[in-house]
């Protein structure tokens, strides 16, 4: 046989070409390139795959237990001391403050006292021009000596006047001298009795205008009527003052002890009594609490058109004169206090499950039992601070610190929102 003529055999290539296509020569199956290519590739889709069913299983599991959720909110049951109180607010003042105007018109030419000094009874505050004043006093003082002089004068003449009638008595009663002389001297000598009455009386009214007008020069030196502190106080020389232009400085008493008046509403008034104890805090220092006591409440209301209120007078120390007067204050009065007392949150107090049988209001909790059901418990609710309240179960026993109580419901799936987010229409 002619060697030209024997056939060439297949090449080995061929069943390698069919495999890279995915087709297996021998049944006809067609394998994915993922599987039949490279050991990487298969690597990936393998993780591909075990992550795809681990989503899966963490998804099933969330629902599964969301379908069993306890949906409940809930609260620990503590001992605590619970205090309830009264909000007001306030503001703070000297105890006693004294007006100080000027006792008359002038120029005021010195002051002795700046705010915030501490000043003792009759002490000088100011002066006034005293010019004017000395002018009066010199006057009146000329005027009471003339009239002295006037006095003088009119008792001589009524000496005179005395000696003349002794004279013609005497004379007549040898009948030297006419009853008419008699007479004569009688009528001059009540004259000049007259006339020393009338000297008299004007040395009075000079006199008097000499205390006034010395009064009056005094009067240019302002003083303090109390001790206490200087809370207002003019600024310069020079201005001119007087009765009528309100007062020129203000005293109050020692700020070392200062008063706080508290607006209360009258919801809450009959709660106030003499001698209760307060807390309040001021603006200024945030972390600091001050202590006063109630000293007097008013009879007369305050209205306004948020409503009716009563006000509340307290007295407190202020040994280190951190408190001003005007400041604004935050009260607390302390109604009622239990100490180291079973309590719970107040919340717990109002909530009611569905299709609970009906009961008075804040006389009952919800307590968890086995982390799965609850169980109502009888309580006589005490003091409430209105985050938590003392409870005492009725029965003894029925309720202990650590448990769960209801204070509420959780959210549903359902009912969760999306956050805030900004819409800009639709299509």
């Amino acid at each position: 046989m002619d060697q030209a003529s024997v056939a060439a055999p297949p090449r080995a290539t061929a069943p390698r070409r069919a495999a890279s296509r995915g087709v297996n020569s021998d049944n006809g199956l067609v394998l994915p390139d993922a599987i039949t290519g490279p050991p990487s590739r298969r690597r990936a889709v393998v993780v591909s795959a075990l992550l795809g069913l681990l989503i899966l299983a963490v998804v099933g599991w969330v629902f599964a237990t969301r379908s069993g959720e306890f949906p409940y909110r809930v609260a620990t049951v503590t001992r605590r001391t619970v205090v309830q109180t009264v909000e007001a607010q306030g503001r703070l003042d000297v105890s006693q403050r004294f007006e100080v105007p000027s006792p008359r018109a002038g120029h005021l030419v010195s002051i002795f006292v700046q705010v915030g000094a501490s000043v003792a009874k009759d002490q000088p505050l100011a002066e006034l021009d005293q010019e004017p004043s000395l002018a009066t006093v010199r006057g009146s003082r000329a005027a009471r000596r003339a009239a002295e002089s006037r006095v003088s004068e009119a008792r001589a003449a009524l000496a005179a006047a005395t000696d003349a009638r002794r004279r013609i008595e005497a004379l007549a009663s040898r009948n030297v001298a006419s009853d008419a002389d008699v007479v004569n001297a009688r009528t001059a000598e009540q004259k000049a009795n007259a006339a020393v009455s009338a000297a008299r009386d004007d040395l009075a009214a000079a006199t008097e205008n000499v205390t006034s007008a010395e009064l009056q020069m005094d009067a240019g030196v302002i003083r303090a009527p109390a001790a206490g502190t200087v809370l207002e106080a003019p600024r310069w020389l020079g201005k001119i003052v007087g009765p009528e232009r309100g007062p020129l400085f203000v005293i109050g008493s020692d700020v070392r002890t200062l008063r706080l008046d508290a607006s209360v509403p009258e919801s809450d008034i009959g709660s106030i009594h003499v001698g209760q104890v307060a807390q309040f805090t001021v603006p200024a220092f945030p972390d600091r609490t001050f202590r006063g006591e109630v000293v007097d409440r008013a009879l007369e209301p305050e209205t306004s058109t948020t409503g009716t209120s009563y006000r509340v007078g307290l007295t407190t120390t202020n040994a280190d004169r951190s408190l001003l007067p005007g400041m604004s204050a935050d009260v607390k009065f302390e109604i009622a206090r239990a100490e180291n007392a079973l309590a719970v949150r107040e919340a717990a107090l109002r909530f009611t499950p569905q299709n609970a049988t009906e009961a008075p209001a804040r006389s009952r909790v919800f307590a968890v039992q086995n982390e799965k059901h609850i169980v109502q418990v009888n309580v006589v609710p005490g003091v409430s601070d209105a985050a938590f309240t003392a409870v005492t179960p009725r029965e003894p026993g029925a309720l202990r610190v650590g448990e769960n109580v209801v204070i509420g419901l959780l959210p549903r799936a359902d009912d969760e929102r999306s956050g805030p987010g900004i819409t800009l229409g639709t299509r």
